[in-house]
């Protein structure tokens, strides 16, 4: 057992740093950060110290690392607080993100300049007497005069922490622009860090693209859909389109996610050559991938896959098994390091669960020798037990942050998640014939079709009876408690087969005994 255990040391590195950050944050008003990093720096010298005994050095190793995530999370809050100027002040700032036209509100993100570095704010514009067109624009600079004050949460039946999710993506508050107290004027960008303007010049890329979508598509869903699965913007989509996909449990392919990008490096993979040249050829599907995550500028979702991806590659390279719990762990471990707030995070939560029961029951399916051994049969079975594996990975958290769990989500992606590979496909594929109208048009109407196929078949899943169960509220603890009964119900058949298989083997080795004795 112990043996077994040694060929996962990241795992137990990751969980000791997942403990650290929530007791470092649990602790935060009572301990200051320094006190951790002095903890940290001693653990460091007992570790030096304790050289001859491997099993102390170990475990003082671990004590480091859980001390050192409850330091990294508090500097984070630290340098993540909200802020209040207390009264209507005048600055100037940059428009952050797309803008988002509501009746009479236009919503969008906003980086304030600052003499330090710039501030990330969510901005709420009145407009009455503006019309449409002189709203401003992703990228234009504005000088405004509002009060700036911390982000205070909004009503909901769900457990979603809008506070914590604002601290997680880095906002520092909140403003409301009246109509008339503010003006378009240019700003320079030279305080902005360079990701930051990587950032905004890549969203004005994409919005080139999605404007090809909107005027080839105009009002229908199917382009609303489509920019959503292809480029994240979930803009255009009317709460129909995203009922129908929450109520069957396919709206995980609408938001951006590991399912994307992993089947933009699945065709990758297929299209370039894996035996020879393999160094090469990782590393352009690496950066095609990061090309990719650049155009849709940085959703915090894709950048946590194609980390993952990217460690994935590098692995490929020593012909080792590109995906296992150790390549699982140093992402995870990497990006909170990076980040230790995305622990709150409902998407890095949702994405590392459902990796890792993906990782377990594939590999146990395998050792017993259940998957097909087929290519074809393989495929045909992975489109069955990946959304089975994925769900139970992360229905509990599903039930805890939404209270909501769809029945038929099976049906649901087995229609939904081959047809996304196909429009993610082809809507790439249209991009790339722009410069041809004719073949453009054609690939167009085409994607449309599947996309309406796909809206249809999941408005009947969603017509059926007991199709959703909502407002189901569990706690932190029930939580765990599910957790530990899927992972009992799943070392109780592991040991079946086990037992099985012995039982087997005894039965064998007992014939040819018989034989041996009795010709």
């Amino acid at each position: 057992m112990n043996s077994r255990l040694q060929l996962y040391p990241l795992p137990r590195i990751g969980i000791i740093l997942i403990l650290g950050i929530v007791f470092g944050d649990c602790l935060r008003p009572f301990i200051p950060s320094f006190v951790w990093l002095l903890c940290v720096l001693v653990g460091l010298v007992a570790y030096f110290l304790s050289q001859r005994q491997s099993l102390l050095q170990s475990s003082i190793l671990l004590i480091c690392v859980f001390f050192l995530g409850s330091w990294l999370v508090q500097v984070h809050e630290d340098n993540r607080n909200f802020i209040d100027t207390n009264t209507e002040i005048t600055y100037q700032a940059v428009v952050a993100s797309k803008p988002i036209a509501h009746e009479r509100v236009t919503t969008f993100d906003l980086l304030v300049i600052t003499d330090k570095e710039p501030l990330k704010v969510k901005a709420s514009l009145l407009h009455t007497s503006h019309e449409t067109g002189s709203l401003p624009s992703l990228g234009s600079g504005l000088t405004v005069h509002s009060r700036i004050k911390p982000i205070t949460p909004f009503v909901s039946s769900s457990r979603f922490d809008y506070v914590r999710w604002a601290q997680v993506h880095g906002y520092r508050g909140q403003t409301f622009i009246y109509d008339e107290k503010w003006q378009q004027t240019k700003v320079s960008l030279a305080s902005l860090s360079w990701l930051q303007r990587t950032r905004l010049k890549a969203l004005e890329w994409r919005e080139r693209l999605l404007h090809s979508l909107v005027v080839k598509g105009k009002d229908s869903s199917a382009a609303s859909v489509m920019a959503a699965m292809a480029l994240g913007d979930k803009s255009g989509l009317d709460k129909t389109t995203q009922s129908v996909f929450s109520l069957t449990g396919a709206s995980h392919v609408l938001a951006l996610s590991g399912l994307h990008l992993g089947i933009l490096y699945a065709v990758l993979m297929m299209l370039f050559p894996r035996r020879r040249m393999r160094a090469w050829s990782q590393t352009m599907v690496i950066l095609v991938v990061w090309t990719y995550v650049l155009l849709t500028g940085f959703p915090t979702s894709l950048v946590r896959s194609a980390t993952m991806f990217t460690i994935m590659g590098l692995v490929s390279l020593t012909y080792r098994s590109s995906v296992s719990l150790n390549t699982l762990a140093l992402s995870a471990i990497i990006m909170l390091v990076a980040n230790p707030l995305s622990l709150w995070d409902i998407g890095f939560q949702l994405s590392f669960a459902s990796v890792f029961s993906i990782l377990l029951i594939f590999q146990w399916l395998d050792s017993w020798g259940l998957m097909f051994r087929s290519t074809v049969q393989k495929g045909i079975a992975t489109f069955v037990v990946l959304p089975i594996a994925a769900q139970i990975g992360t229905f509990p958290l599903v039930l805890y942050h939404f209270g909501q769990f769809s029945c038929y989500f099976l049906m649901s992606n087995l229609v939904a998640v081959p047809a996304t590979m196909f429009i993610l496909v082809g809507t790439m594929m249209s991009f790339v014939t722009l410069p041809l109208p004719w073949l453009h048009s054609y690939v167009f109407q085409l994607l449309a079709g599947v996309v309406d196929m796909l809206q249809r078949y999941l408005s009947w899943v969603a017509s059926l009876p007991y199709a959703t169960f909502t407002e189901i509220k569990l706690s932190s603890l029930q939580v765990m408690l599910i957790y530990l009964l899927i992972a009992s119900l799943f070392g109780i058949v592991h040991h079946v087969f086990k037992a099985l298989e012995n039982g087997k083997t005894l039965k064998t080795l007992g014939l040819e005994r018989a034989k041996t004795m009795y010709g």
